[in-house]
């Protein structure tokens, strides 16, 4: 079956799809920033988790715990509502580049929005250790991960 795209799906389908995606971006990152943590920096595996929990208030910890928990659930909707926002802002539906290149678009601006204004204000401890080019690799893999993001609309709808 040829899927052709409408001119815009309405907004319940594009929520889906676009938390969905984003959701996706965010496992992207996670893995990556897991892999970097454990093989660049040895701070282990639990690193970028309790990093994110630094933002809630809990203190920098290498260790699995509660706040490694925190931390996941953080990442988790902090993707699913940067994904539900560009969904719900895309005013035609794209095709896969055109997905993929304006995610990669709106991560990179999310990333310098993010990094240089609203964790230092937050999280200066996440600030200091999240290195700058890898977690700009990270949200470049989450905005690369609106590659699916037509196909989920078609999936939703």
């Amino acid at each position: 079956m040829v899927y052709y795209p409408k001119e815009r799906a309405d907004n319940g389908t594009r929520i889906m799809a676009g938390a969905t995606t984003g959701i996706i971006g965010g496992i992207l990152m996670a893995v990556f920033l897991i892999l970097y943590h454990v093989f660049i920096t040895g701070l282990g595996l639990w690193t970028p988790f309790n990093m994110a929990a630094t933002v809630a208030g809990f203190s920098m910890t290498t260790v699995f715990g509660l706040h490694t928990l925190v931390g996941l659930i953080l990442h988790i909707i902090y993707t699913a509502v940067l994904g539900l926002i560009l969904g719900l802002s895309l005013v035609k539906t794209p095709d896969r580049t055109m997905a993929m290149i304006s995610g990669l678009i709106y991560a990179l601006i999310v990333f310098g929005v993010v990094f240089y204004v609203i964790l230092p204000l937050l999280s200066p401890v996440s600030a200091i250790l999240g290195q700058t080019i890898p977690m700009l690799t990270a949200y470049a893999l989450f905005g690369l991960g609106f590659i699916v993001y037509p196909a989920l609309l078609e999936r939703f709808g």
